[in-house]
């Protein structure tokens, strides 16, 4: 049982970790146009089931 649950705990961990690097760039670290989309989705869900208004504001700042 104990094996099981350190297990599970490992593979929780190595999921997390593998979420992490598909949301973030791997060369800043900033979060990437995944993350970007996927919370922009969710926070549209949030406005709409709140009936509040909601407004996006997006800067492209590559080749600087």
């Amino acid at each position: 049982l104990l094996a099981r649950v350190v297990t599970h705990i490992r593979l929780k961990q190595a999921m997390d970790r593998l979420k992490s690097r598909a949301m973030t760039d791997e060369k800043t670290g900033l979060f990437n146009q995944r993350f970007a989309y996927m919370e922009l989705e969710r926070q549209m869900k949030i406005a709409r089931r709140e009936k509040r208004e909601f407004c996006i504001c997006n800067f492209i700042i590559d080749n600087l």
